[in-house]
């Protein structure tokens, strides 16, 4: 359902040059050979922009939706590092998908609501964009729920009499929210901004913090350390487990992934 995004002056997403676009596209077989073609169209901007736009997923990979139920919940939540100001949200569940609520929780507890949609349809995953950035400060949470229909009432769902687990295919879930943000307290650097460190070491600390981040996420018990149950994909986790010790430490993977030749 969504159709094209143009941001406006002075944001723009960030494509490093040598990078690779990785599409990710499900398609389930019907019984009959068929073809498609898969575009993307690219917008330059014209002039050097001030913010990098930037993505976020807030995932609940441990959800288990019980055979037969018709209103499900999962939850999932993330507390704001920084001060950063949200453009836009994007719920995502599969076909027993029933409701997605972002809501904000403010560091003194205040809470409000970003985006209700009491009527999720998987055939249209549409992009929720605020008219006006909303500004959001370090220490706040953003605290997503869904509701999911697994029972007989529901007439997209493949099989009410199984318990639904994360996964990739239609038959599986996920649940999934999407925020799109930018930091006004980190411009881009620009080729007349003497007072800024060279590309390569803000590129460095940027993505660091971008692996901080990541670990943070699935870091559940907070122990500092990753452990095979704690990631969903076992190749991801060889991936960070660079001396094969068994072990993940958050400092090690921070400075391995960090220094990894593509990022110099």
């Amino acid at each position: 359902g969504n159709d094209h995004q143009i941001y406006p002056d002075g944001l723009a997403k960030r494509l490093p040059a040598g990078s690779r676009l990785i599409f990710q596209i499900h398609y389930t077989p019907n019984g009959k050979a068929t073809s498609d073609q898969t575009q993307l169209g690219l917008r330059f901007t014209e002039k050097p922009p001030v913010h990098a736009v930037l993505n976020r997923g807030i995932a609940n990979h441990r959800i288990s939706i019980p055979a037969n139920n018709n209103n499900h919940l999962e939850t999932a939540s993330l507390t704001v590092p920084r001060d950063l100001e949200l453009l836009a949200m994007m719920p995502h569940m599969h076909v027993r998908g029933k409701a997605f609520r972002f809501e904000l929780v403010s560091p003194n507890g205040v809470r409000s609501l970003l985006l209700d949609v009491p009527q999720y349809d998987f055939n249209w995953q549409l992009e929720y964009r605020l008219a006006e950035p909303l500004r959001i400060t370090a220490g706040s949470r953003i605290e997503l729920s869904a509701w999911y229909d697994n029972s007989s009432d529901n007439p997209a769902n493949p099989d009410p009499t199984k318990t639904v687990r994360w996964g990739q295919q239609t038959t599986e879930e996920m649940m999934l929210g999407y925020i799109e943000f930018v930091h006004q307290d980190e411009k881009l650097l620009t080729e007349d901004d003497t007072s800024s460190p060279p590309p390569a070491a803000a590129d460095q600390a940027r993505y660091r913090r971008l692996m901080r981040l990541m670990f943070d996420r699935v870091d559940k018990d907070r122990n500092g350390i990753v452990s095979k149950a704690e990631l969903p994909s076992p190749l991801l986790y060889r991936r960070m487990d660079v001396n094969q010790d068994g072990v993940v430490n958050r400092d090690d993977l921070v400075e391995s992934l960090s220094n990894r030749p593509e990022a110099q």
